[in-house]
């Protein structure tokens, strides 16, 4: 991993999105929890995760709009963009006003999106191809790792100060964020404009799902996945109002979930690395063979 870290740009990136990150994830579960506050009701508290991740919906859409885009600006303006989006927060006052944070959540959704799609089309254009899985590991378990106690973070700063000081770092994590971004130094190559239609690409998701048994088999776990997190993540409001526990409480459960990406990181890389070496030395014995196989052609 420290082969990525040596690269130049790469350092000033990681600490970008390891900032941002930091921000997101103390924000993760208090835009819920300030809704089951303003409006004691466990079905505005789950329509603010379902506002989240309808911004999924739009995803093709977005990716290809990233696709025609340099990566580094798309970042920094991203980042801006997010930070602005979290702003109309601070107008939040009563349960009147439940309406702007469900928006704050779709347009987060989106964030949640382009960001990401914005850093993988940026990290090759700045690493090259073999050093991706140690910065995609490196950034991965970073940013889930967070998750074990960000979201503990933002619940007890929500229960102590309020909601308006988890909205002020978030937002001081976003442009503290785009601001490291801008200094990367990285020559981007210009978006190349392809002669295909625009629904074509939109499309091509869909097409090549229709044509992989084993991509559609995934695509159905996963949305029944999400199904199920939908139903979880509500109904531990409903268990809490059981036990007369506070909606601040729902930040206990956020552990074990994201435990299993942040080692995953490092396990997939871990993964990758063997598979590396195990290639590198079937291709030393295929050249060793090779190299007998002239010298006997020789000796004859």
């Amino acid at each position: 991993m420290r082969k990525a870290f040596g690269y130049p740009g790469f350092t000033r990136l990681f600490v970008g999105i390891t900032v941002s990150a930091f921000g997101d994830s103390i924000m993760l579960l208090v835009l819920s929890i300030w809704v089951k506050t303003l409006t004691g009701s466990n079905a505005a508290a789950g329509i603010t995760f379902f506002f989240m991740l309808a911004a999924s919906l739009f995803a093709p859409a977005l990716g290809v709009w990233v696709d025609r885009v340099r990566r580094r600006p798309m970042l920094v303006w991203g980042h801006l963009a997010s930070a602005l989006i979290v702003v109309p927060l601070f107008f939040v006052t009563d349960a009147s006003h439940v309406w702007l944070i469900w928006a704050v959540a779709f347009l987060y959704g989106v964030s949640f999106i382009v960001l990401p799609a914005a850093l993988n089309g940026l990290l090759k254009e700045l690493l090259p191809e073999d050093l991706l899985a140690e910065a995609n590991g490196a950034m991965q378990t970073t940013r889930e790792s967070f998750r074990l106690g960000g979201p503990l973070l933002g619940a007890i700063l929500f229960a102590w100060l309020g909601a308006w000081p988890v909205v002020l770092i978030d937002i001081v994590s976003f442009v503290v964020g785009a601001a490291l971004i801008a200094g990367v130094r990285v020559t981007e190559a210009a978006p190349v404009r392809r002669a295909s239609h625009l629904w074509h690409e939109l499309t091509a998701g869909v097409r090549s799902l229709a044509q992989d048994l084993v991509m559609r088999h995934v695509l159905v776990g996963f949305v029944l996945t999400l199904v199920v997190i939908g139903f979880a993540e509500t109904s531990l409001y409903a268990v809490l109002d059981a036990y007369g526990k506070p909606p601040t409480d729902d930040r206990l459960p956020a552990y074990d979930p994201a435990a299993q990406p942040a080692l995953g990181g490092r396990q997939i890389l871990q993964l990758h690395q063997s598979r590396l070496h195990v290639l590198r030395r079937e291709h030393g014995g295929q050249r060793l063979q090779l190299r007998l196989d002239v010298l006997r052609r020789r000796e004859v």
